[in-house]
């Protein structure tokens, strides 16, 4: 029997109907099954059905692991008696091994945009989690948010919120003539018909106070634009935040019948405020969409990654003066802690040794740039009045207590929480200390930014942002792109840090996409000169294949597109700028691969846009300024 996994959003409104938005396949597993998987209706569909293998099929995108490693024989429970934290393909393996069931996995590249062909019957459950461009509910209904809603229209136009949709084949318009009321909150929204994964502009939140307001915006859609009511709902606020519904169900055998394995209730980012800001033409501002919006781009894509500063960044000197990006320039020295941490992603010292230890000392800033940044904030509150904010992806150092040790690591801004022990700086006694956190504030802000090159690795003190100068907070961003890297015989190099997975892999043998640049590695240099654990005796030089960013290649992405050229194989070059964003690129439209021998350099998130793994392609990704 065949079963696929889908995933469908919905949004409880205020008379108690629950309102289907979007509906999902490719969706990540991010909860412990031991928690919401409802266990007992899935192993009896099991035993019931008499199933003596279950195959899974999935990629390392649908399992977002939380578990722990352990051995699943020898360590399956705490001391305490509390499972592990686990995953779907570790429950899976621990239910079939008790119950005599043979369990196959079919674990597929990130990219993979098909599946292979797995032989049916009648004791074999299949269950598919990775994409099929080839699936009807894969590439029509999860794909294509007309073709879902229609559908649904066509059912119970009360299953969704009532929607505008300009279109022959699939228009429908069951907004009528009453305007929904949300107080001071934003009525309606406009959104896409294939939604970007650059959710930073849409939706957009309208307040229409007037039906021709509505007119007027109904005529004025673009071609792939639609308009739906907002729905506010104040009585469903999870810590003040609102909040939506994904249910994960199993669709299977050939009646498409339905069986719930999980509800998960997730809330928005930011907390509601009673008057939101709005623009001249009653539009959300930027800073207040984060109350209202369930999803946004991840901060580790694109430039954000790049993001060290911007204006308002208090950096100490040596001497303890503060200094703002503005005045830092190339050659300045600044404050930082002197940490042996070439390689932050590995670096771990106990507290102690740091406490006793550790000393201050200087880095010099080797390149400095500016850049506009329109994205997430992260704002660190700590019980001795400071305040510390910067991109998610930003690290700091974290003491979390390993097997009765406190143990200090470089986290990200976006893995704390609060409660957790941050290593800080105190100026006046000129010694690290601890402190915890009170409170995290997720903001949304648009911001002029800088990227500040250190000397070594990317660490250096800051201030707090209030008036309390006393304490500093040790920072890391790394200065870094993407690289394609083949390695004589396929080794990644031991300093390099895969970028699709942010892990490090040494001996692989694959052509790997590589951090390059700062505390990584020089594009320019021999990158696989020194290996992991004695991979190779060999040194081996790098060839390069360009940037790999694994983003940002749909059509949808890019705009301002030119034709400039065709590679050997026939490939469409084009030349683009990517929406909102500044810097000229060249590149491949990831859309006309599909269907083609070169499909297999395309990896597809779950609302069906497309990247593009350049180094399967004989077509060079260029940043030409």
């Amino acid at each position: 029997m065949r079963a696929l996994l889908v995933g469908t959003d919905f949004i409880k409104d205020t008379d108690g109907i629950y309102k289907a938005i979007e509906i999902n396949t490719n969706i990540a597993l991010q909860c412990d099954p031991n928690v919401y998987l409802n266990k007992d209706v899935f192993e009896t569909f099991v035993t019931e059905n008499l199933f003596s293998e279950i195959h899974l099929i999935y990629n390392g995108s649908n399992i977002q692991l939380l578990s722990e490693l352990y051995d699943l024989e020898e360590k399956t429970y705490r001391e305490d008696g509390s499972m592990y934290e686990t995953n779907f393909v570790t429950y899976l393996k621990l239910f079939c091994s008790g119950n005599s069931i043979n369990f196959v996995e079919s674990k597929l590249e990130d990219n993979s945009v098909t599946i292979p062909n797995v032989e049916d019957s009648d004791n074999k459950l299949i269950i598919r989690l990775s994409y099929d461009t080839t699936a009807l509910i894969d590439d029509t209904y999860a794909r294509d948010n007309w073709d879902f809603l229609k559908l649904m229209n066509d059912s119970n136009p009360n299953s969704i919120p009532k929607t505008y949709i300009n279109d022959a084949e699939l228009g429908f318009d069951s907004i009528g003539t009453t305007l929904r009321d949300n107080g001071n909150h934003p009525n309606y929204c406009i959104k896409k018909r294939i939604t970007p994964a650059d959710n930073n502009v849409y939706p957009k939140f309208h307040k229409i106070t007037t039906i021709e307001e509505l007119t007027t915006i109904k005529s004025n859609l673009e071609i792939d634009e639609y308009i739906q009511e907002y729905i506010f709902n104040d009585s469903e606020l999870f810590d003040n935040k609102l909040s939506h519904y994904r249910s994960v169900d199993m669709i299977y055998g050939g009646e498409l019948e339905s069986l719930n394995l999980m509800i998960v209730e997730v809330s928005n980012i930011g907390e509601i405020i009673e008057t939101p800001d709005y623009d001249d033409d009653n539009v959300i501002q930027m800073w207040d969409t984060i109350m209202y919006k369930n999803k946004f781009n991840s901060a580790t894509k694109s430039v954000a990654v790049k993001l060290s500063a911007d204006d308002d960044t208090k950096i100490l000197k040596p001497n303890n003066d503060i200094v703002y990006p503005a005045n830092l320039n190339v050659l300045d020295e600044v404050k930082t802690m002197n940490l042996d941490a070439s390689n932050p992603s590995t670096w771990s010292l106990p507290l102690n040794d740091i406490l006793t230890n550790t000393t201050s000392g200087t880095t010099l800033l080797k390149a400095k740039d500016t850049i506009p940044y329109f994205g997430p904030i992260l704002e660190l509150r700590f019980g001795n009045n400071t305040i510390f904010s910067d991109v998610p992806h930003a690290m700091v150092l974290n003491s979390t207590l390993i097997d009765g040790v406190d143990i200090v690591k470089f986290s990200e801004y976006q893995a704390l929480n609060v409660g957790d022990t941050i290593v800080l700086w105190d100026n006046q006694d000129n010694k690290p200390i601890t402190e915890t956190i009170t409170e995290i504030k997720y903001l949304f802000q648009s911001l002029n930014a800088y990227i500040l090159d250190f000397e070594d690795f990317d660490t250096f003190l800051t201030v707090s942002e209030n008036d309390n100068t006393r304490y500093g907070l040790l920072t890391h961003n790394y200065n870094y792109d993407c690289y394609t890297y083949s390695c004589g015989s396929f080794y990644l190099p031991a300093l390099g840090y895969k970028c699709g997975s942010g892990a490090v892999n040494p001996c692989q043998q694959i052509s790997a996409c590589v951090r390059v640049g700062s505390w990584y590695q020089d594009p320019t240099a021999e990158a696989c000169t020194v290996y992991w654990g004695g991979c190779s005796d060999v040194p081996q030089n790098p060839q390069g294949a360009g940037y790999c960013n694994w983003q940002k290649s749909d059509i949808e992405y890019k705009e301002n597109i030119e034709l400039v050229g065709k590679s050997n194989n026939g490939i469409n070059i084009y030349r683009f700028n990517y929406k909102g964003e500044s810097g000229l690129y060249e590149g491949v439209m990831a859309n006309e691969l599909v269907g083609t021998k070169f499909e297999k350099a395309l990896k597809i998130n779950e609302k069906g846009l497309y990247s593009v793994y350049y180094n399967k392609l004989d077509v060079q990704f260029k940043k030409l300024n």
